[in-house]
């Protein structure tokens, strides 16, 4: 395993009968590259009107080609963190003081005032 496609990080102790007990959740931080056929390659799936498990199917696919493991799980957990972005752009781009510039597909709030506003607003209710 090249280790390419993603950070690993994972701690344990030692439990009853000499079993290790999870301390700390496995951390995965996705490649840009790795990330991008992921959704590609989804994409694709759900085009083409693939039957079965896409999700186990996208997993195999990513780690024939990055040489990483990733499980089922931590697929559906990055497209699951991507429709978490995808949502917040939407309901960004529809706020008045927001500018969608679809040469550099970025968005703007000229206003600084109003842009400090917006993030103490979202800390305080996310």
């Amino acid at each position: 395993m090249s280790g390419e496609g993603f950070s690993h990080d994972m701690a344990g102790v030692q439990g009853d009968g000499g079993r290790k007990k999870k301390i700390m959740g496995t951390n995965i931080i996705w490649s840009e590259e790795a990330s991008r056929f992921m959704l590609s390659f989804l994409a694709r799936q759900i085009a083409e009107e693939v039957k079965g498990n896409i999700h186990l199917a996208t997993a195999t696919a990513v780690n024939e080609k990055f040489g990483t493991q990733f499980t089922e799980a931590q697929v559906c957990n990055h497209l699951r963190t991507w429709r978490n972005r995808w949502n917040r752009i939407c309901k960004l781009k529809k706020l008045s003081c927001v500018m969608w510039v679809p040469d550099t597909r970025t968005i703007e709030m000229p206003d600084e005032a109003v842009y400090r506003s917006y993030v103490e607003v979202t800390i305080v209710f996310h």
